[in-house]
């Protein structure tokens, strides 16, 4: 199957997390058939199962749900990155008058200028300016950076012991984070 791929595809934070419940349902409703199928001692559908006892079934159904919690976080950083850099480009492009979006326009006519293929950064462009300039998204805003560690983690195959701002991540607490952040920013 081939996929488009097109700026049509922007996902919100709740669609991911309203995707997430429903996978994680269907995850649930598999291992508890693969379970059953095992204790009656019946040839299982998938042969994946095959010689495997409770434990190990347990134990791949954990695994995958690792995998999910995994890819379900790093999709919710990105869909949160997506409506703050849609918040940035529409603040520029309206010339909004608050402080933010003046600091906004400012750092676009300072990149423009420069003439080169340097782009506004979430970090020290977007969250930066918010963590600087508007206090009620200054802890949203730094939490979420913390969480771009996860992110970034994430995105370049985890080889290394990451420096997380916090000690673990669940999705629910990215989801948190990333929604804490767009209802103290967007407008």
């Amino acid at each position: 199957m081939s996929l488009v791929f097109d700026a049509l595809q922007l996902k919100t934070i709740h669609e991911v997390n309203e995707w997430y419940e429903f996978v994680l349902d269907v995850l649930e409703r598999e291992k508890l058939r693969v379970l059953a199928e095992s204790l009656n001692g019946t040839l299982p559908l998938d042969s994946r199962f095959i010689d495997m006892n409770r434990e190990e079934i347990e134990n791949y159904f954990a695994a995958q749900l690792d995998e999910l919690d995994f890819l379900v976080m790093f999709d919710l950083i990105a869909a949160a990155e997506a409506a703050l850099r849609l918040d940035y480009l529409r603040r520029v492009e309206r010339r909004l008058k608050d402080t933010v979006s003046r600091r906004f326009r400012r750092i676009d006519k300072e990149l423009s200028a420069q003439g080169s293929d340097d782009k506004v950064t979430l970090e020290d462009h977007i969250l930066n300016t918010w963590i600087e300039l508007a206090p009620l998204a200054k802890r949203p805003a730094r939490e979420f950076k913390g969480a771009l560690k996860l992110r970034h983690w994430l995105a370049h195959g985890r080889y290394w012991e990451p420096r997380l701002a916090r000690r673990q991540y669940a999705p629910g607490d990215v989801f948190d984070l990333s929604d804490n952040l767009l209802r103290a920013i967007i407008v």
